[in-house]
């Protein structure tokens, strides 16, 4: 029984033939582990990340908890020209602002505003759960008349709209005056 204990550690309890098979990077001596993992850390001492910061399951489920009292999300509406202009002062459009951003939509729509301009110039970053939000009030707006239209989508929030094949139905421009002009045509 012990020469196939050590047969069993030799074949695969090793980390050199994990090592071999790709299941591990590397195999450190045990007077290899300071030396190594000062430089690793010494490599990411002066590291950035530049992505949006990614939020825990904790963190959301916190600020969704918010939404029984203020909403998460920040705006401000404006009216100009007969177009209701609804500006999104939030760096991400996600899961923590889709279901205020339905809600206002729906606000608006429900008050009988036929031109919908949002804003999203300050918006840095969007998920699925924004887009679906977006696509709810253009659906919503349709079925009351009224139009939703985007402005002042930053590079990364177009790619999106882009990638998902929206670019059809969800009509943005660069310009606010050419947006609010879009409506009188």
């Amino acid at each position: 029984m012990a020469e196939k204990e050590k047969a069993y550690r030799e074949k695969f309890a090793n980390p050199y033939i994990a090592a071999e098979r790709g299941y591990i990077d590397d195999v450190i001596e045990p007077a290899e582990t300071r030396p190594k993992l000062i430089r690793a850390l010494n490599m990411l001492e002066n590291k950035v990340d530049t992505n949006p910061r990614k939020k825990t399951w904790k963190y959301s489920f916190i600020n969704r908890n918010c939404r029984f009292g203020e909403p998460t999300m920040h705006y401000t509406v404006e009216h100009k020209n007969d177009v209701c202009i609804l500006r999104v002062h939030h760096e991400r459009l996600d899961t923590d602002v889709a279901h205020d951003l339905k809600v206002e939509l729906l606000k608006l729509i429900s008050a009988k505003n036929k031109s919908i301009l949002l804003d999203m110039g300050e918006v840095q970053y969007a998920d699925s759960t924004g887009l679906g939000a977006i696509l709810f009030g253009i659906r919503q707006g349709r079925e009351q008349n009224s139009v939703l239209k985007l402005v002042n989508l930053n590079e990364r929030v177009l790619n999106l709209i882009r990638i998902a094949k929206l670019d059809d139905v969800i009509e943005s421009f660069d310009n606010e005056d050419e947006a609010v002009a879009s409506f009188a045509s």
